[in-house]
């Protein structure tokens, strides 16, 4: 280990410069996922540019950004999946059975999604259907309301991570002391 640099991200270098590659000033790709993921209707334009889908590392890191699975190979307190993301601490069984089956809509609905990424039509669940409360019971209702506003929710927040990632500028250890001494002067 020694000499190795140690990864303290959940992503690693190859797959920040692929971030970079693919997304920096590439707004329109991640809209058109975004609509891919709420199932909106796709221009030719942005179909098109979907077809870099097809390639496995940008389905990957796509992939680990909007569904992460736990691998025991990330870096400590990098290590998430979306059934951690919820609380069901100090809620009654009926209620965090609401809260569980909500999550697990939303992955079942994500898995579904990515695939529609990569061109695979499949789509058995639909958005739509999270907001209708015709024929459902109360729990249905609520935990078809929950999962809708998280699918949207966080899908909003990651894309936004990766905007973010592509446009980090790459600088090292020196450059960054250098701008936080800088900022602290002023």
């Amino acid at each position: 280990m020694v000499g190795k640099k140690i990864q303290t991200m959940r992503y690693s270098d190859e797959e920040l410069a692929l971030i970079k590659r693919t997304f920096a000033d590439n707004y329109e790709l991640l809209m058109a996922i975004r609509k891919v993921m709420l199932q909106m209707t796709l221009s030719g334009s942005e179909l098109a540019m979907l077809l870099v889908f097809k390639q496995d590392d940008i389905f990957n890191v796509v992939s680990k950004t909007l569904l992460p699975e736990l691998d025991g190979d990330l870096p400590f307190n990098q290590n998430v999946d979306l059934f951690m993301m919820i609380n069901i601490e100090n809620k009654s069984n009926d209620e965090a059975l609401i809260q569980i089956s909500s999550q697990d809509r939303m992955i079942k609905y994500f898995k579904q999604q990515l695939q529609s990424l990569r061109g695979k039509n499949d789509e058995k669940i639909k958005f739509e259907d999270f907001s209708i409360l015709e024929g459902k019971n109360q729990d249905n209702a609520i935990a078809d309301i929950i999962a809708r506003n998280k699918i949207v929710g966080y899908t909003e927040s990651n894309l936004n991570q990766l905007l973010i990632l592509a446009g980090q500028k790459e600088e090292t250890v020196e450059e960054t002391v250098e701008r936080l001494k800088k900022n602290s002067n002023k």
